[in-house]
């Protein structure tokens, strides 16, 4: 669950920087478990867009319950516009 928060959270705020006009694609996810949040805790994913360069991003997500640290994910993430339904 927290991998799927991290890399949904990471594409949805690429996608904001491209006014929602292409969609994030993952290339890449790295994962680090550093902690354990309660059971029915309030968590939040905090996300710093490191580089886009082209077509590619760079980004780090922080998950944390609070101020502690739950997940921190690493990731490559491809531009690509939406096909057209």
């Amino acid at each position: 669950m927290l991998a799927t928060l991290a890399d949904v959270a990471i594409a949805r705020a690429l996608a904001q920087t491209r006014d929602n006009k292409e969609r994030a694609a993952t290339i890449n996810l790295n994962l680090d478990f550093i902690g354990a949040a309660a059971e029915g805790a309030w968590i939040e994913a905090h996300i710093d867009i490191k580089k886009e360069a082209g077509s590619i991003a760079f980004c780090v997500c922080e998950i944390k319950q609070a101020d502690k640290d739950i997940l921190v994910a690493t990731g490559a993430f491809k531009f690509v516009k939406p096909r057209n339904s």
